[in-house]
């Protein structure tokens, strides 16, 4: 879809968005949504759109499907919302929600992973 999206808009930033909002649509779903629609809608849209700029920085799919991955078995396994759609056993469980704080994360630590991305694929040119 981000191709397709690419090829359509000619623009990466806005095929980049698109991808976002694509990915936070069906997010909007979960049972996290109830601790604040506003940032919950901000979270999964960073996320959808730090995948989709790490793609087409890259060039693959991997390093947004190992951040994906990353992000989910953080989730499952070391901190889990007590309403979570995933249902597991993590070793700390959150049992009031602190949506803003999770979106203004999810932003800086998306930001910090584009960066260092960024700047290993430079490095990489050399």
């Amino acid at each position: 879809m981000l191709q397709a999206f690419g090829k359509l808009v000619k623009n990466v930033w806005f095929a980049a968005a698109l991808n976002g909002i694509i990915f936070m649509v069906p997010h909007l779903s979960n049972p996290e949504v109830a601790h604040g629609l506003a940032p919950m809608m901000l979270c999964y849209f960073a996320m959808g759109y730090m995948l989709a700029i790490i793609t087409l920085r890259t060039g693959s799919l991997e390093m947004a499907i190992g951040a994906h991955i990353g992000n989910n078995l953080f989730d499952v396994l070391i901190l889990n919302d007590a309403k979570s759609v995933l249902t597991t056993h993590s070793l700390f469980v959150c049992t009031e929600g602190h949506a803003w704080y999770e979106a203004i994360s999810l932003v800086i630590a998306g930001t910090v992973l584009y960066l260092c991305v960024d700047r290993y694929f430079r490095g990489a040119r050399r």
